[in-house]
């Protein structure tokens, strides 16, 4: 049975300094477990198994030290060797600045708590201090309040109140499918009447009278003057409602014979007009990120999406602002006198995929069930898939649909943020250049908040992580506000720990070089990786060298990240050996080209190289990716069967 147990892997004393004494411990434990597993291990042969396991860099440093002969002095001269490297007061801060990622329960927050307080200790109070910290760091305010209200609450019974708090929570959500309480208040946040003003007769008769005293003028609606003065404006106009002569269409008595298309209303609010037919007029748009099929229609004034549609979209997590109205809106389907029930409106952006530019639009959410959403008028001619009148000149196809679409033959592909498999990226560190350690630069208390959420975002995607003991390399952050956006871009200064980085000398190609290998080319695909550097890990012994410092802690990326010098060499000739056997590929930036002569060609080339990126667990972009284009803008240039040249000037 011995024969079958592996032992463990070899100690690295030389890694992380700042994690070194974790590592000890932990490879101690399994080292432990081998030898209980193995179960003939005889005490004279425990030291000499112990030294041969951890391998001959730790035997080297035990030579240096008064190990004694037996397993127990080997251990405690070891120990005494890897744990002063710890800081208790250290250790005890980074475990105070522990916060429950978004998506983990009660219970793993718990678990990683737990395994924090081994360096810190705490002794008999290691439960109260984790379930202090999980109080404090709650998520969930209902929660909190919760927990806050038992008194003497152990962490057992921590565990339990969350674990059946959390389950009731997910039971909810999913019962019926309907909405929780919380979708429901921000569905009626999102657009709320304001109440209406009862109408007072009064202020008729107060405007009317001080109307009077100005001696309006009933011809041009003007005050100072009577209407038989020859110094009247309307005197010799004619009134463009009615073409009678002498008055402004503004004060004009004459009812108008043509007010069938319209409904009159006691209000200003603005009225709309949607139809309840379905006509095969549908386009795949993206919604705040979310795939949807909408319906053309230039008969109506807004877009409109239905309650169900709206709850789809939020399930898919559809990034959107909500947009507060003054005023109710009144929608009618056509030839009904019954307005429809306005839930309320959003702002997001929309996108035709390959087509258009990205824009903002206006939604209106309704109650009533429909079939397909409605595009408008307005924002199907922003998109350009609706054009009123005859165009100057014949349009030319510019791309081919494909029979069988990419995210339906891969979809992993296009899921979340990928990750190269079977590679870790090493940055060349040179030791002999001086560590840079700078301190954090103050962020204003308006930006915390984001900054924040973004580090959040960022380490549940397993960018970037903590940085655990003491560090040679921290630089600062630069926080810059996105244009148009709320959305913050989170930049790391990198300059002093460069200095550090070898960069290496691979040739990135030059556009030109890119280019003339796709002479005589006449159908194109362009690919976009998603957060492309971002799909690179790397190894651990890379990651202290981009170790940041924030108010709330040092981080340090798992990633290859955009502020390193030599990121764009490695990302380049990365991304070129992973699609090195793919003919009629070409990579530049985050885009990856296809290109062939023939349809049938591109589509065989366009195939392997989707096969390729999916096996090596990288992903793409799909609002950025466009198939099988006859003209392609790529790097400023244009792309076609006619050859290379400058880009379409915008419109």
């Amino acid at each position: 049975m011995a024969a079958n147990i592996f032992c463990v892997d070899k100690f690295d004393p030389t890694g992380d300094p700042s994690s070194v004494s974790s590592r000890w411990t932990r490879w101690k434990k399994s080292f432990e477990l081998y030898i209980a597993a193995r179960g003939d291990v005889g005490n004279n042969q425990k030291r000499p198994l112990l030294l041969h396991c951890a391998g001959v860099e730790v035997q080297n440093i035990f030579d240096t030290l008064d190990g004694g002969a037996s397993y127990d002095e080997a251990i405690t001269a070891l120990d005494t060797y890897f744990k002063p490297l710890q800081n208790e007061t250290f250790e005890r801060h980074q475990f105070r600045q522990m916060t429950q990622k978004a998506g983990e329960t009660t219970a793993q927050f718990v678990t990683r708590l737990r395994k924090k307080a081994e360096n810190c200790n705490f002794g008999a109070a290691r439960d109260a201090s984790i379930r202090d910290q999980v109080i404090d760091r709650c998520p969930d305010r209902e929660l909190q309040a919760k927990l806050l209200a038992k008194r003497a609450l152990t962490l057992g019974q921590l565990l339990e109140k969350a674990q059946a708090h959390e389950a009731a929570v997910s039971q909810v959500k999913q019962m019926d499918g309907r909405p929780s309480e919380k979708e429901t208040e921000l569905v009626s946040a999102v657009s709320r009447p304001r109440p209406r003003k009862p109408f007072d007769r009064t202020d008729r008769k107060t405007k009317t009278e001080s109307d009077k005293h100005g001696l309006k003028c009933f011809r041009c609606g003007k005050t100072g003057h009577f209407a038989k003065d020859a110094a009247c404006p309307a005197k010799g106009k004619e009134c463009t409602k009615c073409k009678k002569m002498n008055h402004f269409a503004s004060v004009c008595k004459s009812k108008s014979k043509h007010l069938n298309n319209v409904r009159e209303s006691d209000d200003d609010d603005e009225h709309a007009f949607v139809v309840d037919k379905f006509y095969n007029s549908t386009i795949d748009v993206v919604v705040g990120g979310v795939n949807m099929s909408m319906m053309i229609y230039s008969g109506a004034s807004c877009n409109i999406v239905d309650r169900q549609n709206w709850e789809q979209l939020k399930k898919k997590k559809m990034k959107f602002t909500c947009k507060k109205v003054d005023k109710p809106r009144k929608l009618y389907a056509y030839g009904q006198d019954t307005p429809l029930t306005v839930a309320g409106t959003f702002q997001a952006e929309i996108v035709v995929p390959g087509v258009s530019e990205i824009h903002t639009a206006e939604f209106v959410v309704i109650e009533e069930k429909g079939k397909v959403p409605l595009l408008g008028k307005e924002t199907s001619e922003k998109l350009g898939v609706l054009r009123v009148g005859l165009p100057r000149e014949p349009e030319t196809v510019r791309s081919v649909s494909l029979s069988d679409k990419p995210e339906q033959r891969y979809p992993e592909l296009y899921k979340g943020l990928g990750k190269l498999k079977n590679q870790k990226i090493t940055l060349h560190v040179n030791h002999n250049v001086k560590p840079a350690v700078q301190a954090a630069r103050r962020i204003p208390f308006s930006l915390r908040e984001k900054v924040e959420k973004k580090i959040a975002e960022l380490e549940e995607l397993d960018i970037i992580e903590r940085a655990e003991g003491p560090t040679s390399f921290a630089s600062p952050i630069v926080v810059v506000p996105k244009p148009n956006s709320d959305d913050i871009r989170l930049c790391v200064e990198m300059r002093q720990a460069n200095e550090a980085v070898e960069r290496e000398r691979f040739p990135i190609p030059t556009i030109e070089e890119t280019l003339i290998k796709m002479n005589g080319s006449k159908v194109f695909t362009k690919l976009d990786l998603k957060w492309g550097f971002h799909q690179l890990e790397l190894s651990e012994e890379s990651r202290p060298v981009t170790t940041f410092a924030t108010h709330i802690g040092l981080f340090r990326y798992k990633r290859l990240m955009f502020g390193v010098t030599s990121a764009p060499e490695i990302y380049q000739h990365t991304i070129q050996d992973v699609i090195r056997d793919c003919p009629g590929a070409r990579n530049m930036t985050d885009d990856i080209i296809i290109h062939a002569e023939t349809v049938e060609e591109h589509d065989r080339r366009l195939d392997k190289v989707l096969r390729t990126l999916q096996k090596n667990g990288l992903t793409l972009n799909p609002d950025k990716c466009v198939y099988r284009m006859s003209e392609l803008q790529f790097m400023g240039f244009l792309l076609s069967e006619k050859g290379i040249g400058p880009k379409h000037p915008q419109k």
